[in-house]
């Protein structure tokens, strides 16, 4: 009900009214639990007081029940979309909830309803919303974007500072944020722990003349739970890069040690999957359609491989070709899943194997469509995420242009440098060297069976022969593309082979 609906008597809107101000005040002591109470039955007699949505949605987010607050203050903008302050609460829990895509449409809603209306108060609250939402979405470059108008708005704000860190690091402006972490880490902020954490991910060759002033630093740290674990972490990285591996090692294990302890058996549980996944690729015979009229321009290149083996270097290493545009871990592909299962009315999903028959044509017209979107005038659009080596044969029947370049390494080396890399989430393999191997070897059979069914879209390279001969493996990654350009003749990529090698009577 809007205030002013005149399809209700005046005396049931002044009751309304005051019913929900003793709501409001309610929930303002606290008592949320009164205050939901009231607010569920006025929606029951008034179910378009848009305000008791609202309402309810706050008590909901008091509460951190997201989903609950994101359905009322949607049905609450769906009678009036102009509200600026909801439309921030409901890209807020767009991030809370992961759901990017919505979050950014609302952005763009947010912007359009902000200059219409002049308003230009908490607007470092929005980008900093919009900023999260893509920096979850992997578009780091605008996240980056973003991060750097909070920032500016705030210049000591250190949860800022990192989120634009991690956009930084992501894309390889490794200056900037070795700028950012000095000046927080020597200041007398409270997050220095985290700083300290995201530089010890940096390459060796930018840190290496104060690594003994960031162990000495990260020693004195007071830590505990999730904050001790990234220290223990942060530690062995730096150990390692100054070549004490033993101290590298006793970090790094009670590390690991730490985080086995939360995850419990979940590996198992991947490890299962993993198997049926192989069982089924080896079974099931692909189709591959004909290129259609209807398929993008842009030439999709997907460069798989486990984690840690190389993928980020060699895309780097391809971003001199004229027309290129890295696409890095993009998420295009769990977000046309996520819009086909919409489409089709069901419970929203992102993993493509749950993705029912009935729906690939519209998973294909999603991905077709975003990619297209995403990639406007570009020659060529990489892609590095690694889960998507289960959906090679679905990007195939997509996109049928698409080219694959499977990166293979050092199974060792693979699994150290993942036992050395905390991660945000999944990859639960990566907490003990033989869970890894274990991984590393179903990737590779996996990627195998995918050569040899789709052998005109794959092209195998081997790591430790990429860093070693450059020029050569670009060469044929080129002839592979079909692109007839010279490889510059000064090209070098980063070389950690033999990274496991000072761990090997350690860890036996």
């Amino acid at each position: 009900m809007k205030e002013n609906d005149l399809s209700f008597k005046l005396k049931d809107i002044e009751s309304a009214y005051n019913t929900l101000m003793r709501a409001k005040n309610l929930s303002n002591k606290g008592e949320y639990k009164e205050s939901e109470k009231i607010c569920k039955e006025l929606i029951t007699n008034f179910p378009k007081y848009y305000a008791a949505h609202r309402e309810l949605a706050k008590i909901y987010i008091e509460q951190k029940q997201f989903y609950s607050a994101f359905q009322h203050l949607a049905l609450a903008l769906s009678g009036d979309q102009s509200d600026y302050f909801s439309l921030l609460n409901l890209e807020a829990l767009t991030y809370e909830l992961e759901f990017f895509e919505t979050g950014q449409d609302l952005s763009e809603l947010i912007e359009i309803v902000g200059k219409k209306y002049g308003i230009k108060q908490h607007s470092d609250v929005h980008f900093l919303n919009k900023g999260k939402i893509l920096l979850k979405n992997h578009e780091y470059i605008n996240s980056a974007i973003e991060f750097e108008k909070c920032l500016h708005a705030d210049p000591q704000n250190e949860e800022i500072a990192l989120k634009l860190i991690e956009s930084y690091e992501a894309i390889g402006k490794y200056k900037e944020s070795l700028e950012l972490i000095e000046k927080f880490i020597s200041g007398s902020g409270s997050k220095k722990n985290n700083f300290i954490y995201l530089l010890s991910a940096f390459p060796k060759s930018l840190i290496q003349k104060n690594v003994k002033r960031y162990i000495t630093i990260a020693n004195n740290l007071n830590a505990e739970g999730e904050e001790e674990t990234q220290r223990l972490f942060s530690l062995a990285r730096f150990y390692h890069m100054e070549k004490k591996y033993a101290q590298a090692w006793s970090e790094i294990s009670k590390a690991n040690e730490r985080v086995k302890l939360t995850i419990g058996n979940k590996h198992l549980d991947d490890k299962n999957w993993e198997e049926n996944i192989l069982r089924w690729a080896k079974d099931t015979e692909f189709n591959v359609p004909p290129i259609s009229d209807d398929e993008p321009e842009t030439l999709p290149l997907y460069m798989l491989g486990p984690s840690r083996s190389g993928k980020s270097c060699l895309e780097k290493a391809l971003e001199w070709i004229p027309g290129i545009k890295l696409g890095f871990e993009n998420k295009l592909l769990s977000n046309a899943t996520s819009r086909a299962f919409n489409t089709g009315d069901r419970l929203p999903a992102t993993f493509l194997p749950f993705l029912p028959d009935q729906l690939l044509p519209e998973f294909v017209s999603c991905y077709r469509s975003m990619f297209r979107e995403t990639t406007q005038g570009t020659k060529i659009f990489t892609t590095t995420t690694p889960g998507l080596i289960t959906a090679v044969p679905a990007i195939v029947y997509a996109l049928p242009k698409a080219k694959f370049i499977f990166l293979k390494r050092n199974p060792l080396d693979t699994a150290f440098r993942m036992y050395f890399k905390h991660y945000r989430n999944s990859h639960f393999h990566s907490y003990d060297i033989n869970w890894s191997l274990d991984y590393i070897k179903w990737y590779y059979d996996l990627a195998d069976i995918w050569r040899i069914k789709f052998p005109n879209a794959i092209l195998t390279i081997e790591y430790e022969s990429l860093v070693t001969k450059p020029t050569e493996n670009i060469n044929n990654i080129m002839t592979f593309l079909g692109i007839n350009k010279k490889v510059p003749n000064d090209l070098v990529i980063p070389n950690d082979s033999g990274f496991s090698d000072p761990y090997h009577a350690l860890y036996k």
